[in-house]
């Protein structure tokens, strides 16, 4: 116990020291400071312009800073941000956390890639949830913009947390690059101590031909994990104690490790763009991923045979298992040239899991002993009853026409669009013999599926009043259904779920004043509307009461629906100062949500099972968020070609009012948000001594939050802990001449073991090399 007060202690002071060194930037003299791009670089011309605040990277930047093995590391020093990356295996993975909604909160962050949404409105969770990163690599990255918050009405609500766009470059000429990436890391902890390696290839080709520009990208992944999970009893010993996150006393003994991943992707991706006239171009985009996983287990005993116990074998349940997924995406695009008066685009997408199957086994003690679920390597036996999850049908359609019409050169721009998209959810949980082989069980153990679709207009102002003023006023306009829902469960079957509809309206206003000494002041307020995932609506629950037993097991797994929409309040106000070489920004933000859906606890069915608490999305009547966001940058510091930059944000949280209870029965209310960090920090230090090589080294802090709404982590640095972090990275780049580039880098370079509910990466070597023709 001293040891995690002490351990917590040191995050504080380093977290603090971050806050410092940020602070510093600030506080420097004006003749040695300048300029920072605070406003990112646009990633859609025809998009208007954020209202508030919002933050560019390009691909040059990201090149000389970040680490980056797949594409969610480019987003890894962004302010207030945080992407959950397990591993690089992590296909399902990588949901984004933002300033005030944490990883299980992946509807609350729009993702597009060239103005296609990677993500959808069908799951919130920190699993399926997640953007498909795999669309583009970061070999395609032009460069990324981050706004945040709802202060656009060209948004949904589900830009509540962050809009991230990512847009990727066309060839002008002939050009292709090929370049491999490995990643090694020693991991030693519990009874493991093992290496990991990743290896990604990554292969362009593209060219302009007269009217027609075309891209062709390759990506293969190929990546062995350190365990994602750990494996523990109460009934046998073993050398390696664990202690219930929530309880500060012994409560058992760790006996092995699973989730130990082999993961292979690939995907393809041909981007066309043809000019059907000079000022009208057609684009196609069509990408294919297929994702293929293998976990197996890891014993601490002398071997599976003598892992005997119930206990264990329930605690390994998804510790091995197969995992076969095959997505696609096609997409197509008109778009006018966006210098003129009037200019606007019209894009439709579609998304389809075309195979989406993970596949474990089920044995028990009672299948001869629980080496009936194992090989000898931690494989599953494939002879005992097992499980097919099968996702296979779940997609989405997506389309939106945007535009724009500008007087006196846009100074006064007025931009509009319409807005449709169809989600489908299909989940099916089989079970029987087979199940290495099979397409589906004989056994129907749970069925959720569901559709939603929303229609949406929208309208925004851009008027720049005089040389210090300019307002931005929008509104945006939905009508939102739920249908065709429909679940089974095994213990309990039930079937047609009652369609729901809704609609919200959206306005949004912003002033931005542009006063004496380059400071400007940016106030915004938004009100919007989010409407419940699929998942939210039709995914199931069981019955996990910690005060009571489930007394009718006809009643043990269920599903709730009938949500109300997230009413959502939003201010910010950002005061920002950018000169030749320094840029500094001071942002104070909140937001207010009315019928806010969060996970809780409640009695389905008093009736029927009335000691029975099922943790289930509810509508929470209030809860808030408010916070302080530091940010700068520096150039030339001290030295010709020494940048420094970094960013703190500090945010409160609270349930201000709530029906609900938490696991124990008790009232929730005064209790923080789930998953919202108080602090995140980062500082950048990147040196440029000329113009073939680069040094930078960053530091990355994150203080945990409350990882349930009962607010009772007691035990944080344990498997299924929410902990604190500081990890410091450090990348060396070289030109070595007009073809040829390589990287060095270290992530992770003290060692540092914590946990987010997973153990993260140790000590990561990774390794890059570039060829352009």
């Amino acid at each position: 116990m001293l040891s995690s007060k002490r351990n917590e202690y040191l995050n504080w002071k380093l977290g603090f020291s971050l806050l410092l060194m940020t602070t510093h930037v600030f506080a420097l003299d004006e003749n040695a400071l300048g300029e920072i791009v605070v406003k990112g670089k646009r990633t859609n011309d025809i998009m208007p312009t954020f209202p508030s605040t919002a933050i560019g990277i390009d691909a040059k930047e990201i090149t000389d800073t970040v680490n980056a093995v797949d594409t969610p590391d480019a987003l890894k020093y962004f302010p207030g941000l945080f992407v959950r990356k397990r591993d690089s295996a992590d296909y399902n993975g990588a949901p984004i956390s933002s300033r005030v909604w944490g990883n299980a909160y992946s509807a609350k962050s729009t993702v597009t890639v060239d103005g296609v949404p990677i993500t959808n409105q069908i799951f919130q969770n920190n699993s399926y949830g997640s953007p498909k990163w795999w669309i583009t690599s970061p070999d395609s990255i032009d460069n990324i913009e981050v706004m945040y918050g709802p202060f656009s009405a060209a948004y949904p609500g589900n830009s509540v947390g962050a809009t991230i766009n990512i847009a990727t470059a066309m060839p002008e000429t002939f050009t292709g690059s090929a370049n491999v990436t490995q990643a090694i890391q020693h991991f030693n902890l519990m009874g493991t101590s093992d290496d990991y390696s990743t290896t990604v290839a990554n292969a362009m080709l593209g060219n302009t031909n007269g009217d027609l520009s075309w891209r062709i990208s390759l990506s293969r992944e190929d990546a062995y994990t350190q365990p994602r999970s750990f494996i523990y009893s109460t009934t046998t010993s073993s050398s390696y104690r664990y202690q219930s996150k929530t309880d500060s006393s012994p409560s058992g003994y760790y006996q092995g490790a699973g989730g130990i991943t082999h993961g292979i992707s690939d995907s393809l991706s041909v981007k066309l763009a043809y000019k059907i006239q000079p000022a009208l171009t057609l684009g196609i985009l069509s990408s294919l991923w297929n994702g293929n996983s293998d976990a197996h287990a890891q014993t601490y005993l002398s071997s599976f045979a003598s892992t005997s116990s119930a206990n264990w074998q329930n605690s390994s349940n998804a510790s091995a298992y197969y995992l076969d997924q095959k997505h696609w995406m096609h997409a197509v695009s008109l778009k006018t040239n966006a210098d003129q008066p009037s200019s606007w685009e019209w894009t439709i997408s579609k998304y389809e899991y075309a195979n989406d199957k993970q596949r474990w086994s089920g044995g028990t003690a009672s299948n001869s002993g629980s080496s009936s679920w194992f090989n000898s390597d931690g494989s599953m036996k494939t002879t005992a009853t097992g499980f097919i999850a099968d996702y296979g049908g779940t997609g989405w359609v997506n389309t939106d026409f945007r535009g724009n019409y500008k007087v006196d050169n846009g100074e006064h721009t007025l931009s509009y669009g319409l807005h449709y998209d169809q989600n489908n959810y299909n989940y099916l949980l089989t079970y029987g013999y087979n199940w290495s082989t099979a397409n589906s069980l004989a056994t129907k153990h749970t069925i959720a599926r569901g559709s939603s679709k929303t229609s949406a207009i929208w309208l925004q102002d851009f008027w720049k009043k005089s040389d210090y003023l300019t307002l931005t006023a929008g509104i945006r306009l939905e009508e939102w259904k739920a249908y065709d829902g429909y679940n089974y469960a095994s213990t309990g079957a039930y079937s047609n779920q009652t369609s729901q509809s809704a609609t919200g309206a959206s306005p949004k206003l912003s002033a931005m004043i542009d006063g004496p000494n380059n400071w400007l002041t940016t106030a915004s307020l938004a009100r919007t509307t989010r409407f419940p995932t699929l998942t939210e609506l039709y995914g199931m629950t069981n019955c996990l009461t910690t005060v009571s037993t489930c007394a009718d097991t006809a009643y043990k797994t269920t599903a709730t629906a009938n949500l109300d929409p997230e009413i959502i309040t939003s201010a910010e106000l950002s005061f920002e100062k950018s000169e030749l070489l320094r840029t500094v920004r001071v942002t104070l933000f909140g937001e207010s949500v009315k019928d806010a859906i969060l996970q809780q606890y409640g009695k389905l069915y008093p009736s029927v099972n009335p000691n029975g608490l099922y943790q289930y999305w509810q509508n929470t009547e209030k809860v808030h968020a408010y916070g302080i966001e530091l940010a700068g940058k520096l150039k030339n510091a001290g030295t010709d070609g020494l940048d420094l930059s970094g960013q703190v944000t500090r945010v409160w949280s609270a349930i201000d009012e709530s029906s609900s209870v938490g696991s124990t029965g008790k009232s929730v209310v005064g209790n923080p948000i789930t998953y919202v960090s108080p602090w995140r920090a980062t500082v950048i230090s990147t040196f440029r001594p000329d113009g073939n090589i680069v040094y930078s080294i960053a530091g990355r802090y994150q203080k945990a939050g409350a990882s349930s709404l009962d607010n009772n982590d007691v035990k944080r640095d344990t498997y299924g802990g929410f902990q604190s972090f500081l990890v410091i990275d450090a990348k060396l780049s070289y030109q070595w001449d007009k073809h040829w580039s390589s990287s060095f880098g270290i992530d992770n370079i003290g060692n540092k073991t914590y946990w987010i509910y997973h153990a993260f990466p140790q000590r990561t070597y990774i390794l890059n090399m570039k060829y352009v023709p």
